[in-house]
């Protein structure tokens, strides 16, 4: 029995490594599929994008697009008008060109994965308790997190020159004193991440105004807290204000490929800033279904509903043009009702999030690889999220 208990850990090991090695290729052999064929500095900028046009953001309370679409059968409403609350939402990674290390604004296929899947799956958990300000930007292509390095930087940066000034315009002509969260998944974490350090930490004003920061889907390093964010701390529970909400979502038996980490954070100075590499850093992490640090698996019963897409099937969807500037044919119709009952969760030692998925179609499809739900990481814990907006807007209404 102790030869047969050695044979199996052989052979669990053995499939794990061929796993990983599979997975390599199959990043290895995505490259050249988004490579940008130039570098940085060999590629003229788009233009940038000018604040006082609508069209420069994807969803505005003048403009609110799909940012009004809730799920069915459960009471849920668009409160937009009457909220007495705003979000500024900064969208993740939707360029995957190759002609430039940053998209141009009338790139219609990044635009079409913005309005139609990230709206309407992330930014409309908001939409009952706060106005939602989500800004168009010069975002850096997806390759920038499979290469890293010097051109990956720039593009970041050029990236984040955008959302900041969209942040000084939300400022400057919509605010109105208003208090705010900051929201963001993927790359729209790096960059709110970068906000809450540059500009909101020290400032008295904005710091008092921040509801909370929901900055999910990109390994947020715990050593940034105590040191670039001092005064703003993690989340511990459901009712913490001026804190970051993060984490990232695995399944129950997936694991970060760290060999194939290229991403990094920017880490800021008192001279200048500079890039690390997230890979080998701890992440900060919360159960969103909990609201608790601790390693205890939330049944399925405490979900409140993980919530899918309903996209127009009778349309033809171009997938194949992805990384191409045309249309795709996408098209969402609404939200579906919320599914319960499916959602287990628990935070890992790891500092990340592990989910027990069910077994259905939507969430099977563009599952990245070793279990990585990066994808859902919103729409999982939809109405988790949804209800912990306004607990956490009405624990602030009380302070004020």
């Amino acid at each position: 029995m102790e030869n047969l208990s050695v044979i199996e850990k052989i052979s669990k090991s053995l499939n794990s490594t061929k796993k990983l090695v599979k997975n390599a290729y199959d990043w290895i052999g995505f490259l050249p599929k988004v490579r940008p064929s130039k570098t940085f500095i060999q590629t003229p900028n788009p233009e940038p994008p000018d604040y006082n046009d609508l069209d420069c953001w994807a969803v505005h309370p003048k403009a609110p697009r799909k940012s009004v679409l809730v799920p069915q059968n459960c009471g849920a409403v668009n409160a937009q008008e009457t909220a007495e609350a705003d979000v500024f939402f900064i969208h993740p990674t939707s360029y995957f060109g190759k002609e430039n290390w940053n998209a141009a604004l009338d790139f219609h296929s990044a635009n079409e994965f913005i309005d139609e899947l990230t709206i309407p799956s992330e930014a409309t958990v908001f939409n009952g308790s706060a106005k939602i300000y989500a800004p168009r930007y010069r975002q850096a292509t997806f390759f920038a997190f499979l290469e890293g390095g010097n051109n990956s930087r720039k593009s970041l940066e050029l990236a984040y020159e955008d959302v900041e000034r969209a942040f000084q315009f939300y400022l400057d002509n919509y605010n109105n004193g208003r208090p705010f969260f900051i929201a963001g998944h993927s790359q729209g974490t790096v960059h709110g991440l970068r906000l809450l350090e540059e500009r909101i930490e020290n400032n008295k004003e904005l710091f008092d105004k921040m509801i909370a920061a929901y900055l999910i889907g990109f390994q947020i390093p715990s050593d940034k807290f105590g040191v670039s964010l001092k005064n703003i701390k993690r989340a511990t529970k459901a009712d913490d204000l001026h804190c970051v909400i993060g984490y990232d979502t695995y399944s129950m038996t997936g694991n970060p490929i760290a060999i194939l980490d290229k991403c990094e954070h920017w880490y800021p100075a008192i001279d200048e800033g500079h890039w690390q590499k997230r890979v080998g850093k701890k992440p900060v992490s919360i159960n969103p279904i909990s609201w608790r640090l601790d390693e205890a698996i939330t049944d399925k019963s405490q979900s409140l509903g993980a919530v899918c897409l309903n996209i127009d099937r009778a349309q033809k969807i171009q997938w194949e043009l992805f990384s191409k500037p045309d249309k795709i044919g996408l098209n969402t119709l609404g939200l579906t009702a919320p599914i319960k009952n499916e959602i287990a969760a628990q935070t890992r030692s790891s500092g990340f999030l592990h989910a027990e998925i069910p077994d259905l179609p939507h969430f099977r499809f563009g599952v990245m690889p070793r279990g990585n739900y990066h994808n859902f990481d919103y729409s999982l814990f939809y109405m988790d999220l949804r209800k912990n907006v306004q607990d956490r807007l009405d624990a602030y209404l009380k302070t004020v």
